[in-house]
């Protein structure tokens, strides 16, 4: 029943991202070209600022990037349209602009965020304003006598590939690192050490053609490595596949902005499918997500972003929210990974930033390691 539960729930995932907006009457095109022509030529000039990069010069070339239609593009709007996806410039830009959610950004790069959801696209992060950032905490309890700290965090090195055709490829290595170290013996339980580390593929494929209005991809992520337990002294094989739907037509949107209606902020949702597998190779160990030597969780996740409009003071929050629900075949268990931030940052690019986030369950980087945390943390982005 519960199996049945969560195939419900990843079908109702997608097709809320497929359908929940097609119902409107007012377009969300028509609501970006309302909403930009309300705007002053400033308050025009610092949105495209805050929200856009320009475009690498070596990035793919018009061959290999969707063509948006004209009408895409509000009538007031300069070439290159607001947005906050997941590259340089948004899905509805025109039609010479270079969409990174394509793979407009090649070559060789060094990642810092707090996780692969934070990172996004491997092949292209998001903007380090947009991220949340690996994490540095300190706390004293002067109650409990407990002085705390925590280091929560994924580095990753990318190389991705000039693309030569409409289908794009990156891969790399990475490490994540969630440590939290407690100082009194009675909070030793709440202690934690793991190192994973590995390497990854990501292979794009784009669905639309060339020369129409719409886009539309799916991508496919394979990481594959090892997670040290420095307490417990084991080490898991952990292998992660994710599938990636991005899709944009001017009303539909998955994994690209969508307008909230009477502001100039804008909102993404990123649903996708994640399946992980955790063999523990220590012996008389067991993993954290079944209590067994192996574990396959499988299921919808559903990651929810918020970018503001033109206001200075807005801008530097960054909001996000992760859920994970999946099914373990070899317990018959249900599993769960929660993780929100809020983040401020405290330099006009976003490089530092002061976070408050809450995570719990079995955190999908460190093989399932069962987290309960709130942190107010200092974090840092590249």
């Amino acid at each position: 029943m519960y199996a049945f539960k969560l195939g419900c729930a990843g079908v109702a995932t997608l097709a809320f991202c497929l359908h929940a907006f097609a119902a409107e009457p007012t377009s969300n095109l028509s609501e970006i070209d309302q909403m930009w022509s309300k705007l002053s030529d400033a308050d025009r000039a610092k949105f495209l600022k805050k929200h856009s990069r320009p475009v690498p010069s070596n990035a793919v070339g018009a061959a290999a990037t969707p063509k948006i239609i004209k009408a895409a593009t509000p009538s007031a709007a300069p070439a290159t349209t607001p947005g906050a996806g997941s590259g340089n410039t948004s899905a509805t830009g025109a039609a010479s602009s270079t969409s990174n959610i394509f793979g407009g950004c090649p070559g060789l790069g060094f990642t810092l965020r707090k996780s692969w959801t934070d990172i996004d696209l491997g092949g292209c992060p998001q903007a380090v304003k947009n991220a949340t950032g690996a994490l540095l905490s300190y706390s004293d309890d002067q109650i409990k006598r407990d002085t705390t700290w925590s280091a929560i965090g994924t580095a990753a090195l990318i190389y991705a590939p000039a693309a030569s055709g409409p289908n794009v490829f990156s891969t790399g290595v990475y490490t994540s690192v969630d440590k939290v170290t407690n100082s009194a013996a009675a909070q030793a339980s709440s202690n934690a050490n793991q190192i994973g580390f590995g390497g990854f593929l990501q292979y794009g494929v784009i669905n639309a053609p060339l020369n129409s209005n719409a886009y539309s991809a799916n991508y496919f992520r394979l990481r594959a490595g090892a997670v040290d337990d420095n307490i417990k002294n084991t080490t898991s094989a952990n292998v992660i596949a994710e599938w990636i739907p991005v899709y944009y037509d001017g009303t539909i949107g998955i994994h690209a902005p969508i307008p909230i209606p009477g502001t100039a902020a804008l909102f993404r949702i990123d649903p996708e499918i994640l399946a992980q597998y955790v063999d523990v190779t220590g012996k008389k160990q067991i993993t954290a997500f079944n209590s067994q030597t192996e574990a396959l969780p499988v299921g919808p996740q559903v990651t929810l972003r918020l970018y503001s409009g033109t206001s200075d003071f807005w801008a530097h929050f960054v909001p996000t929210m992760t859920y994970w629900l999946a099914y373990e075949p070899y317990s018959g268990r249900g599993i769960s990974w929660w993780d929100s931030s809020l983040a401020y940052n405290l330099d006009q690019e976003g490089h530092l930033a002061l976070s408050f986030s809450y995570q719990r369950g079995n955190n999908v980087d460190t093989a399932g390691t069962f987290t309960k945390m709130y942190l107010v943390s200092l974090t840092g982005k590249i």
